[in-house]
């Protein structure tokens, strides 16, 4: 993913897969779940399978916090 200047983060669910192994973060790229984003901000934030965040109450917090942390641009991922 080519982020330019821009900060950019992708989230994803700690249920029940994690993250490709082989991502190495950088000073502006970033890969957290929506309970490590909570509180930071993102020019470009890339959400991948936001149904897999949860069901309920939890789940929807999840997805609210993952979906707020883009400043400028959000993309969603689904796998159906």
């Amino acid at each position: 993913m080519g982020c330019d200047t821009r900060s950019c983060a992708t989230l994803w669910s700690t249920r029940p897969r994690c993250p490709d192994p082989t991502f190495q973060p950088t000073s502006r790229v970033r890969s957290l779940t929506p309970e490590l984003a909570k509180g930071l901000e993102f020019d470009l934030v890339v959400l991948v399978d936001p149904e897999e965040f949860g069901a309920g109450i939890e789940g929807a917090v999840d997805r609210y916090v993952a979906m707020t942390r883009a400043t400028q641009q959000l993309v969603v991922l689904t796998g159906s």
